[in-house]
């Protein structure tokens, strides 16, 4: 009962926040952007591991 009802809330949640990033790229482009581009800075400064320096290029 518990693992299904985890997997349930798991669900969900991943539903919310993929509707949560299709109303931003609609309704806040510019926003959305300047987010992108400031993790991406974060991800892509000298001392991160090389998995992260590739995250923040793609």
């Amino acid at each position: 009962m518990d693992l299904s009802l985890t997997l349930q809330y798991l669900v969900i949640a991943l539903a919310v926040l993929l509707s949560l990033w299709v109303v931003m790229k609609k309704q806040f482009p510019g926003t959305l952007r300047r987010l992108r581009g400031a993790v991406a800075i974060g991800l892509l400064r000298d001392g991160r591991p090389a998995w992260m320096r590739a995250l923040g290029r793609r």
